[in-house]
């Protein structure tokens, strides 16, 4: 059996992924109370992509683990409170949309950005945290995402070194199949963030400056 140690961005949680072609768990580790043991916080059968993040008192988990029993050939996003006494319960964020699959997520202090595919479209958006309580999952259009000015053909789209979680910058890279040049986009004055795209040959790396 596999294990990976890596932290929480906001370094509050040791997590220990520990995986098998039968099963995926993951627990964590209280830093500040190391000898207090491990948490399990999410299992599941057979190899699965799991990632956890955690945001002011929840735990975020991205994965493509099966529903049901049912493999899947997606990501989705859960979400589950910390500390809980009962059996721990993931809640799904989003309904499952399978004209709008989420690629990738990333989180600073004070938003969630998705990087989501529709079609064969690219695209980047982010959602202010901490997010609305409600009942259940909705569509990411209920969360009224801020979608960030793209060039025209984007082939793929990775989040870029974001070490700092309480940076006003979170920077991702775009590939693309066609050159262009540098380019400064100030979105509408409501989203509060300002996309900066600077070409390195068919690599574009974009600065999410939220303010």
């Amino acid at each position: 059996m596999a294990r990976l140690f890596n932290n929480t961005k906001d370094f509050c949680f040791v997590t220990v992924n520990t995986f098998s072609i039968k099963s995926s768990k993951v627990f964590l580790i209280n830093p500040v109370d190391p000898l207090s043991g491990l948490t399990l916080v999410w299992e599941c059968e057979a190899l699965a992509h799991c990632i956890i993040e955690h945001h002011k008192g929840f735990l975020y988990l991205f994965t493509d683990a099966a529903k049901g029993g049912q493999p899947v050939d997606y990501h989705y996003l859960l979400c589950s409170l910390v500390d809980i006494s009962a059996p721990r319960k993931w809640e799904n964020i989003f309904i499952d949309d399978r004209e709008l699959i989420i690629e990738d997520v990333d989180f600073c202090d004070t938003h969630l950005v998705l990087i989501v595919r529709e079609g064969r479209k690219f695209k980047l958006c982010s959602v202010a945290l901490p997010l609305p309580t409600r009942e259940g999952a909705v569509h990411l259009k209920e969360l009224n995402p801020h979608f960030l000015p793209l060039p025209k053909y984007v082939s793929q789209i990775s989040p870029g070194p974001n070490y700092d979680y309480y940076s006003s910058t979170m920077r991702f890279t775009i590939s693309s199949p066609v050159a262009w040049l540098l380019a400064l986009v100030i979105l509408p004055a409501r989203s509060n963030m300002m996309i900066c795209v600077g070409l390195i040959t068919y690599l574009a790396l974009v600065s999410v400056l939220i303010t």
